[in-house]
């Protein structure tokens, strides 16, 4: 920053015209009366007047600036005038009005000529602005910014050419036409370290700098531009200069005694950048704040160009919503090929003919076209807003889209129990997640209400931990019922127990920021062979890698299921009590048989019988022993009906078969594991066709005692599959909503029946919870059994 030549301004003592102005007086004010045609009064301030003037010579209209008549005779006022002129028309600049002439007019005042501005100053448009955001307009800060960065561009310019405004205001900023911002009333003026020998506070109060309220015992210097730059953007970002309403006076004072402002945030709220800047124009010491208009323009064209890069990620945020929507409707039409698919498979059996599969294929590969589609628009997606970051970081609306992906992904990688996606997701969900909106799905906290329908009733709570691959309770505190309270999510279990009742098992999943809210009912006895299952909510489905139904989240009220599967020895007493009760044609349909060899037919009896008739067990055509211990096998869905009939009869309990939900609860619990322990396989847990040494076989109660659900169930993955109440279909059975129903009499005699669970002689597979099969209900097997069930009345209400 260079000073202002001391030869080329004026003093108190000495104020003439230029050299080159005319002697002759009178031929002087010939010549501006006959150049200047007055057109009218533009407007008047502290020194002169503005008046409309036509330019004779050169026909064009400009503005003459005439002191004012009282004003000619103060020598400090020509001195000041005359140095405005000079000034002006030394600040050759876009952003400052050009002096054209300086004279005298023929009344002997001084004048000089420049420009016509016609627009609005910067007061009107700020004031406007805020009107407008306050009246739910839709206003961006940068139609206030851009001019008051070119203001800063103007005197950034007079800084350098040595010369300080001291009266910057909103008013004296003129937004011209096609947005030419100019800089007004150069009056003020000074050279850049002069001080005002008059003692006189010059400059308009609200907008004036400590050093110019005590004039005279500090030099002006770029700094006090520099504060009332500061004070102008309070203004343009709160509609209000810093000192309010203040009176003149009390600013002047308060300065004087070293006491600055306090400006309050306005309404919208002002960006952090530019009121952070403002601050600093606004700190009471020249050295502390930035140097000169120059520094503050950068910031303040830092912070445009912020903007810029923000308008430019946001039209990409604009384009990967675009993506997504796209995206969405691809995994729909991806879903619904795959189901086309899944029905066009069940049509065509795997051993038919290479030629009844090309439709088969022709679909497959149409949904993994797709379904590869969708993965490239996602990536497409993903790049666009990574990009928009990369623009600007700090942008809210790539943050929200991008965290909403990880959000929806991180949800099916939870489902399909992917954990290192998982992993992975909740790291990019996390990263993006700047508004937090999923802060309570992060922090995977839930909420337990629990209370049971007994006086007295206490509860153990248990978190599930995977240990050597299997879900293990570990006890974490006990409660009295009710409770209610916080809980982590995960897998849970509550064992509720009260006096003179049994105690019950209640697997808990918490889902990340659900409630989980349960009334359990407490039985009064419960049967020895029993486990008991209490109403509510419970995953089914959804296990991608072997045949079954949709994941849904369903309601099931309590029922009782058999720890084990029937056993020859049960089964014998069924056949020997019907036999002793003269039924011998319904104990022989019902006796376990050798395949048939034809259609209506009945297989070889695999039982023996004494003498009197009775049932006994004996080795088979293959010479293998049944044992009393192991499940009865053999037997059809209408014999497993027959003794659930013969149970309920002899119990008085309403013994029937478990419909397929009730099963899949009872063995995969609440949480949708894949297995009873969890979902890692392993064939010494269970009986499979892997598990034997030797010659397999089924096993006997007793055997294998690590394949049990979460309520107690055994061999629910191997041993025997069971038979199920409900009619196989592609779609599962009814349901009332979300509530599994229980088929009533009378049955479809010749409609297939569904069976869950694995077996001893198959595979891993076949072992998990989810997986469904059916066949024709007079299917007999030597890997199919069934257990016995029962509704617990009453149903809990919802």
């Amino acid at each position: 920053m260079k000073p202002l030549d001391p030869e080329r301004s004026s003093s108190l003592a000495e104020v003439t015209l230029p050299p080159d102005a005319p002697t002759d007086e009178l031929e002087s004010s010939l010549r501006v009366l006959a150049r200047y045609e007055d057109l009218g009064l533009l407007g008047s301030g502290g020194l002169g007047e503005v008046r409309k003037v036509r330019d004779r010579e050169l026909d064009r209209v400009v503005a003459m600036k005439v002191l004012r008549e009282d004003a000619s005779i103060s020598p400090s006022a020509l001195a000041r005038f005359l140095e405005e002129a000079r000034l002006s028309a030394r600040l050759q600049h876009p952003g400052i009005i050009p002096v054209h002439d300086v004279g005298r007019r023929p009344d002997g005042r001084l004048f000089f000529t420049m420009a016509v501005v016609v627009g609005r100053t910067l007061r009107e448009v700020v004031r406007d602005w805020h009107l407008a955001a306050r009246a739910g307009q839709e206003v961006r800060w940068r139609s206030l910014v851009e001019p008051f960065a070119r203001v800063c561009e103007a005197v950034a310019y007079a800084h350098a050419e040595g010369v300080v405004h001291r009266d910057l205001k909103p008013s004296n900023v003129m937004i011209a036409e096609h947005g030419r911002v100019l800089v007004l009333d150069w009056g003020l003026a000074t050279g850049v370290g002069r001080t005002d020998v008059a003692f006189r506070v010059v400059g308009t109060p609200s907008y004036l700098p400590p050093e110019q309220a005590r004039s005279g015992e500090k030099p002006v210097t770029a700094a006090s531009d520099v504060w009332s730059l500061g004070a102008i953007l309070v203004e343009l970002l709160t509609g209000a200069p810093p000192w309010g309403t203040t009176p003149r006076n009390e600013i002047i004072s308060a300065l004087q005694r070293g006491e600055g402002p306090a400006p309050r945030r306005g309404r919208p709220s002002p960006p952090e950048g530019l009121w952070g800047l403002a601050e600093e124009c606004l700190r009471f010491a020249p050295a502390d704040r930035p140097p000169d208009a120059g520094v503050v323009g950068e910031r303040v064209r830092d912070w445009l160009d912020g903007v810029a890069q923000r308008q430019r990620g946001r039209e990409l945020v604009v384009r990967a919503r675009g993506l997504e929507e796209q995206a969405r409707e691809q995994r729909a039409r991806a879903r619904r090929l795959r189901d086309e698919l899944s029905t066009l498979q069940r049509s065509v059996s795997d051993n038919a003919p290479v030629e009844q599969k090309h439709a088969w294929w022709t679909l497959e590969d149409e949904a993994r076209a797709v379904e590869r589609t969708v993965l490239l628009t996602e990536a497409e997606r993903d790049q666009l807003l990574q990009t928009a970051l990369h623009l600007a970081p700090d942008l809210p609306e790539a943050h929200a889209e991008l965290a909403e992906g990880y959000h929806r992904r991180h949800l099916r990688a939870e489902e399909r129990g992917d954990e290192a996606e998982a992993t992975v997701l909740e790291q990019g969900l996390r990263r993006h997640d700047v508004a937090r909106q999923f802060r309570r799905y992060l922090e995977g906290a839930g909420h337990l209400r629990l209370e049971a329908d007994a006086p007295g009733a206490t509860a153990v709570l248990f978190r599930y931990v995977l240990e050597q691959r299997r879900l293990v309770p570990h006890a974490v505190e006990s409660f009295a019922l009710p409770v209610e309270r916080a809980l982590p999510h995960g897998s849970w279990m509550v064992e509720v127990s009260a006096p003179h009742r049994v105690r019950a098992r209640v697997p808990v999943w918490m889902g990340r920021g659900d409630t989980w809210d349960d009334r359990v009912h407490l039985l009064s006895a419960l049967e020895p062979t029993g486990c008991y299952v209490p109403a509510g909510p419970f995953f089914a489905g959804g296990d991608p890698d072997v045949p079954c139904l949709p994941r849904r989240r369903l309601w099931a009220e309590g029922f009782v299921i058999e720890r084990h599967p029937v056993t020859n020895a049960r089964y014998l007493e069924f056949l020997n009590d019907l036999v002793a009760r003269g039924r011998e044609p319904e104990a022989a349909e019902h006796a376990p048989r050798e395949r048939a060899g034809g259609a209506g037919e009945s297989g070889e009896l695999i039982l023996g019988r004494t003498d009197d008739g009775r049932f006994v067990l004996r080795a088979d055509a293959d010479g293998d022993e049944w044992k009393p211990e192991a499940p009865v096998l053999m037997v059809d869905w209408f014999a497993a009906m027959a003794f659930a009939d013969w149970s309920a009869e002899r119990t008085g309990l309403p013994w029937r078969l478990p419909t397929e939900f009730e099963w899949e609860k009872a063995a995969r619990g609440v949480d949708g594991r894949r297995y009873p322990w969890g979902d890692h396989p392993d064939a010494t847990w269970m009986c499979i066709r892997t598990s034997h040494v030797g010659k397999a076989g089924p096993p006997t109660i007793g055997e294998y005692p690590l394949d049990e659900s979460p309520y107690g169930v055994c061999w629910m993955a191997g041993g025997v599959r069971d038979y199920c109440l409900d009619v196989g279909t592609e779609d599962g059975p009814p349901t009332d909503g979300d509530r599994v129903l229980v088929p009533r009499a009378p049955f479809d005699r010749d409609a297939v029946r569904t069976y869950r669970g694995g077996d001893w002689y198959g595979l891993a597979p076949h072992a998990r919870a989810a997986y469904r099969a059916w066949n024709r209900p007079r299917t007999k097997n030597y890997s199919l059994g069934f257990r016995l069930c029962r509704s617990v009345e009453p149903p809990l209400p919802r």
